[in-house]
C-alpha cells in the first residue's frame, strides 16, 4: 500500500485548497487511475484539511499519480514538495491514525471516520477497490469503532463544528441574546446548529438552496419550530449577528454579484452591505467559502 498526501500538518490552507477534490473529480480520477495497468486498487479521501490517495501501486504507478496531479490540479514543484508519501506498514499506521481521528486537527473528531468511509463507498462504485483494499479497509473501520468504543477519545464533543461554536461564544460571552445564520443544510452545518442550540442561541436561520434539506434539519434534528418561506427582512434584519458557512454556494452568489448570472426571483443576494449587518462570519470550509473582499 501506497499513500500520497498533503495534510494540515504539512500544507497551508491555500495549497491545500488547490488540491481539494469535489465528489465528481473523485469520480473521474479514480476512473483515470484504475485505468492505469500499475494501480491496481485506489481510493481518494479530500477533506478540509487533508486529501489523500491510498493505491495499491508500484513506482510506475506512483509516477502515475504524480503526472495526473501536474496535469489536471497543476500541481507545480512547490506543491509536489508537499505531497509526502507512506508505503506498507507505514502507510497503514497513518490511515488507521486517520481513522480513529488520532491525526486530525481537532484530536479525536468524528466526522473524518465518516468521510473516510464515504470516499471508501466511491471507489466501490467505482470499481477501484477489490479483496485488498476491501480486508484491509474493513480492518480499519473495525478498528475506528473499537477504540472509539473502549477509550475515551469520543467523550467530548471535539469537533470542528463544536470548535466553532466555542469560537462564536467566546465573542459573545453568551449566545442566548443572539443570532445566527447557518448556510448549507449538511453533516457540519447540522452539528453547528446541535451545538448552538445546546448553547441556547436566540434565533437559528438556515439557508440551503434544497429549502426542504433545511426543514428537515429544522423539525428532524433539532426539534425546532420553523417559519417556512424565502429569505426576509426578517431573517437578515438589523438583529443578525453571526454567519456560520460551510456551503458550496456562495460561487453563485459571487457570480450573480458580477452580472454573470440574472439574479434568481425570490433569491436573496449576498453583497458587502449584507454582511455588514453580521458582527462575525465563521467560514470553516474547505476551499474557504467566503470571498476575501466580503
Amino acid at each position: 500500500m501506497c499513500i500520497r498526501d498533503s495534510n494540515h500538518h504539512n500544507a497551508s490552507l491555500d495549497y491545500r485548497e488547490k488540491l481539494a477534490f469535489s465528489h465528481e473529480e473523485i469520480q473521474s480520477c479514480l476512473k483515470d487511475l484504475i485505468a492505469s495497468d500499475e494501480i491496481k486498487e485506489a481510493v481518494i479521501l479530500s477533506t478540509c484539511n487533508r486529501t489523500e490517495f491510498y493505491l495499491q501501486t508500484n513506482e510506475e504507478g506512483e509516477e502515475y499519480t504524480k503526472t495526473w496531479l501536474k496535469k489536471n490540479k497543476n500541481v507545480n514543484k512547490n506543491m509536489e514538495d508537499l505531497l509526502f508519501s507512506l508505503k506498507g506498514e507505514k502507510a497503514i499506521i497513518h490511515l488507521s491514525r486517520v481513522a480513529c481521528g488520532l491525526d486530525s486537527m481537532i484530536l479525536g473528531e468524528p466526522q473524518i471516520l465518516g468521510q473516510l468511509k464515504n470516499a471508501y463507498k466511491s471507489s466501490v462504485e467505482s470499481g477501484a477497490i477489490t479483496k485488498d483494499f476491501s480486508k484491509l479497509f474493513d480492518h480499519i473501520f473495525r478498528l475506528a469503532k473499537k477504540i472509539r468504543t473502549n477509550t475515551n477519545i469520543s467523550n467530548s464533543p471535539v469537533s470542528v463544528s463544536y470548535a466553532a461554536v466555542i469560537l462564536a461564544n467566546q465573542f459573545f460571552s453568551r449566545l442566548d441574546n443572539h443570532s445566527a445564520l447557518l448556510i448549507g443544510a449538511g453533516e457540519a452545518i447540522e452539528l453547528v446548529a446541535k451545538h448552538l442550540v445546546i448553547k441556547k442561541i436566540d434565533k437559528l436561520f438556515i439557508a440551503n438552496r434544497n429549502i426542504n434539506k433545511a426543514i428537515k434539519l429544522m423539525e428532524d434534528a433539532l426539534k425546532q419550530k420553523i417559519l417556512k418561506g424565502h429569505c426576509s427582512q426578517r431573517i437578515f434584519g438589523p438583529d443578525a449577528q453571526t454567519l456560520f458557512t460551510w456551503s458550496s454556494f456562495w460561487d453563485s452568489f459571487s457570480k450573480w454579484e458580477k452580472g454573470i448570472y440574472e439574479r434568481p426571483k425570490n433569491e436573496f443576494l449576498i453583497s458587502e452591505a449584507w454582511f455588514a449587518k453580521w458582527t462575525k462570519v465563521i467560514d470553516f470550509g474547505g476551499p474557504k467559502e467566503v470571498y476575501k473582499n466580503l
